[in-house]
């Protein structure tokens, strides 16, 4: 049996999909498969391959914006790369990888299976509408060119199904999951601590909203009582950093926002934290909530893509629109000023994480698929 899997993802910046990628790639050479890992440059997910033994090359030409010249060579290297390594499965991660991808396959090698997970589709709501008719444009085009296409989420299952864009028979979900024996030094969280901590961590982008958390913030300093009860941390980097930070000063909240930048401990800082925190314009299914799940943590959280699913009496939904600041005000107080509901949260987070959001199911569930494909 052909074990080998090609995985494919234009970026190795650090980020939801890379992560889910490491995680899965580790998963399938426990179970005695054969993972080869190609992307578009070096850097964060690189080093986690070189770290876990995993085989990987880079590929140039596989550049994030597009390019016509540069996608071309890509699809070049990438159909190179196929006839040479000669994989059983090509697993497609991203939306540039996942045109690209399916293209280079199909001018190589027609037999192979090609499968591609969408990390969110880029005609979600709340995506720019340029995004949104290129992206419905190009899976009308070449989705016939996926064996299967992997949905992170029920809710993009659906949106799929409601544009019409992918047979229905080709469309199933996975859920992102985490080790549930994660390994890293998780201290206890500082019981001294004055102050309500909340987290967020997000890339500091178009996507991530942080500037509505920030207004939030400000609009709490007309309740003191509550305002000298809390902290906050927002940890990332972006190209919107910069903007977050004038805001923040701006609006006088620099002394209780803490911006702490990139950081490769995320797990403990949020295990010290008493909230977490996602604020977004548009999701798949984000693996930092997962995360944040299995820590035992109260949300809150954006109602936007998969979000809803990760969502049953464990924190705060809040749905985007012209309440949306003054909501979650609300909750930022209500756990501020009630320690029990913080608890009571925070163990529904862990008993959701625990039934539907391991590493393991995540793994085991699309080895499934898979297996259907290998022979």
């Amino acid at each position: 049996m052909n074990k080998k899997i090609l995985y494919v993802i234009t970026r190795s910046e650090w980020g939801g999909a890379q992560k889910h990628l490491i995680d899965v790639v580790i998963g399938m050479k426990k179970k005695g498969l054969s993972p080869i890992v190609a992307v578009g440059d070096e850097g964060d997910l690189t080093r986690e391959l070189e770290k876990n033994n995993v085989e990987f090359y880079i590929i140039n030409n596989l550049v994030h914006q597009i390019s016509l010249k540069q996608d071309l060579k890509a699809i070049l290297e990438l159909r190179n790369l196929v006839k040479k390594i000669n994989p059983s499965i090509i697993h497609l991660h991203s939306s540039k990888a996942g045109l690209v991808g399916r293209i280079a396959t199909k001018v190589s090698n027609y037999r192979i299976p090609v499968i591609f997970t969408a990390h969110g589709w880029g005609f979600t709501p709340g995506s720019k509408k340029i995004n949104k008719y290129i992206s419905l444009l190009s899976e009308l085009l070449t989705s016939w060119m996926l064996n299967k296409v992997i949905c992170v989420s029920k809710f993009d299952q659906e949106l799929a199904e409601k544009y019409h864009i992918i047979s229905k028979k080709k469309l199933t979900y996975v859920y992102n999951g985490i080790s549930k024996d994660m390994n890293v030094d998780l201290v206890d969280i500082d019981k001294k601590r004055e102050k309500v901590l909340f987290t967020m961590v997000a890339r500091f982008d178009s996507q991530k909203d942080y500037l509505t958390l920030v207004k939030a913030i400000e609009k709490l300093k007309n309740n003191k009582e509550i305002y000298n009860q809390i902290q906050f941390n927002f940890v990332g980097k972006g190209p919107l950093y910069e903007e977050i930070q004038k805001e923040i000063i701006n609006r006088k909240i620099d002394d209780v926002v803490n911006l702490l930048g990139f950081r490769n401990d995320i797990l403990e800082i949020i295990n010290q934290s008493d909230v977490f925190v996602l604020t977004s314009n548009y999701e798949g299914l984000p693996i930092s909530i997962i995360e944040a799940m299995s820590l035992e943590k109260p949300l809150i959280v954006s109602d936007v893509g998969g979000v809803r699913e990760l969502i049953d009496k464990n924190g705060f939904l809040i749905a985007k629109g012209k309440n949306e600041i003054k909501n979650i005000g609300k909750a930022i107080v209500q756990l501020t000023s009630d320690d029990r509901l913080r608890i009571e949260m925070g163990e529904n987070s862990l008993s959701i994480f625990q039934n539907k959001f391991t590493l393991e199911q995540c793994v085991n569930n699309t080895e499934k698929i898979y297996k259907i494909y290998m022979k």
